[in-house]
């Protein structure tokens, strides 16, 4: 999953998920695609023994705040509610087995004044820029630590609370003294969450899974980023991948609201 230039998370065996201002953009003013999201970008995911799978970007489809390219119909959910959201095809299928194509969390039924209690779930949030590793390890600006789910708003709260539109985490714990997930990883980040860690992954734990539930995009006492278990929103993910990134790919879900109610 982890990439040499930030997190570009699977979620079809040829579409990504990724921090939009995260992401290469092309510099050179006299080029039509500038400031935009660069096409034909090369990706290198790196398995976890180390080796790596390349993969070349075939088109993108983002928010309009500030970026040229090709933007996400202005009257949808993530045009006008999300930011920071971009969704890329690579040019052929991942084949890889190494290489995770994730699910989201979804919370399918939740309407009206309903929400998701706090610490309903656990989560592991992926940070490590700012960390300095020891000797003989490797970092690769991706270490995990562990939290807990703060409340998660319904899409009704939307014009009324913005959280509706975030997923926050509370205040995570190092995992110092726990065995690494992949060999000389490490897997947690004393300094906290830092500048450069936009755009890593925000996963719930369940059922001997890691579901996606954001990127992340704010630190602070509450690390956060974009609500990716709303239904409308990812009802959005799906129409973008059908109609503008050549309908070729479905996302997974999993719906945990029966495990709340």
């Amino acid at each position: 999953m982890h990439t040499e230039f930030s997190n570009y998370v699977m979620i079809t065996d040829r579409h990504f998920i990724v921090a939009a201002h995260n992401t290469p953009h092309n510099n050179v003013p006299s080029d039509s695609q500038y400031g935009g999201l660069i096409t034909g970008y090369c990706i290198n995911f790196i398995k976890p023994n180390g080796d790596r799978v390349a993969a070349q970007v075939a088109c993108w489809a983002c928010n309009s705040s500030g970026l040229q390219g090709c933007y996400f119909n202005q009257s949808s959910v993530l045009s006008n509610y999300y930011t920071d959201v971009a969704i890329g095809k690579l040019a052929s299928p991942i084949t890889d087995p190494d290489i995770k194509i994730y699910k989201f969390a979804e919370f399918k039924n939740l309407n009206g004044s309903e929400t998701v209690p706090a610490c309903s779930f656990p989560v592991i949030v992926g940070g490590g820029r700012s960390f300095t590793p020891a000797p003989g390890t490797i970092c690769l600006d991706n270490a995990y630590a562990i939290a807990l789910n703060e409340k998660i708003y319904p899409w009704a709260c939307r014009t009324t609370n913005p959280g509706a539109y975030q997923f926050y985490i509370n205040k995570y714990q190092n995992l110092s003294t726990a065995s690494s997930l992949l060999p000389a990883r490490t897997l947690f980040f004393p300094n906290g969450v830092s500048s450069g860690d936009s755009g890593n992954p925000i996963f719930m734990l369940y059922n001997n899974d890691i579901l996606l539930a954001s990127l992340l995009r704010g630190g602070g006492s509450y690390p956060n980023g974009p609500n990716y278990t709303q239904t409308e929103f990812l009802d959005e993910v799906q129409d973008v991948i059908d109609n503008q990134l050549g309908a070729d790919g479905t996302i997974q879900r999993v719906n945990l609201w029966s495990d709340i109610t």
